[in-house]
């Protein structure tokens, strides 16, 4: 059986590292992978294999493989195609009218956020930012620009889960399930 999946990976073409689509070929082929496509030079990977090793030990295969590839650590964290059309169907404030201003953001985790964190970052939601957890993911709505909000650092920088995520706009993600639904 083939399982298409799509990596998500952290820091990538950001902070002076500009990694190119044929960078990532040979690092995805060693663990595996084929078909290996990118989407918006962000890093969105999608590759597809017939391996059926876990998920998480993937991850680790990849991570290690982008290193020696590139010379830094990549996060990994790789979801197959149905997962991704799910996220992207997900509503997580279906009682929020939204207009314009509101961008929606998803962080994908490795494993659902430890009940502390959770409880935490729920409780610093305001009206201009609403945060949910679903599973490996966290959606954080903001009424305006990200970079306005009136959190205070230290729950900002909860907001990356620890450092144990990486986040994308809502609208890429649908654009990802729209263009690879579930084989």
């Amino acid at each position: 059986m083939i399982t298409r999946y799509i990596a998500f990976l952290r820091g990538i073409n950001v902070g002076g590292r500009n990694v190119k689509k044929a960078e990532f070929v040979a690092p995805f082929e060693a663990v595996g992978f084929s078909a290996v496509e990118t989407f918006i030079a962000s890093g969105n990977v999608i590759a597809v294999t017939s391996s059926t090793t876990k998920p998480a030990t993937l991850e680790v295969a990849l991570e290690a493989a982008l290193k020696e590839a590139l010379g830094f650590g990549v996060a990994t964290f790789l979801r197959s195609d149905a997962e991704v059309a799910a996220v992207a169907a997900y509503n997580p404030f279906p009682d929020v009218v939204r207009d314009d201003l509101h961008t929606l953001h998803v962080t994908f985790l490795r494993a659902p956020a430890p009940k502390s964190l959770r409880d935490d970052l729920l409780a610093a939601a305001n009206e201009e930012d609403l945060f949910a957890f679903d599973g490996r993911e966290f959606y954080w709505l903001r009424h305006g620009r990200m970079t306005d909000t009136t959190l205070p650092k230290a729950v900002v920088r909860k907001l990356s889960v620890g450092g144990e995520g990486t986040a994308r706009n809502m609208t890429t993600v649908r654009k990802l399930a729209e263009k690879y639904p579930p084989t």
